[in-house]
């Protein structure tokens, strides 16, 4: 019974919504969202530039789509593999 009356308050602390608990969420989620962003507009960025230095707009824009393509799963990674190894 000792056991129970150590873990049931913070149990019922997080089932709660505690403040702390949910901010501190919200806080990790803001960064992943961040980072996901980022990743996002460095490579559709980098992707468009690429392609305005090699054509005209046409392949730009097929560089810069490519580029999106390439960020969305490179932020995905980069959010996964902060929670498992930081």
């Amino acid at each position: 019974m000792g056991r129970w009356a150590d873990v049931l308050p913070r149990f019922l602390q997080l089932m709660a919504g505690h403040p702390d608990v949910e901010q501190r969420l919200h806080r990790i989620e803001d960064r992943s969202d961040q980072t996901m962003i980022g990743m996002l507009v460095v490579c559709t960025g980098s992707g468009f530039f690429l392609g305005a230095l090699t054509g005209s707009v046409w392949p730009a824009v097929g560089y810069g789509l490519v580029g999106a393509l390439i960020g969305f799963p490179a932020g995905f990674v980069v959010n996964v593999s902060r929670r498992l190894f930081g």
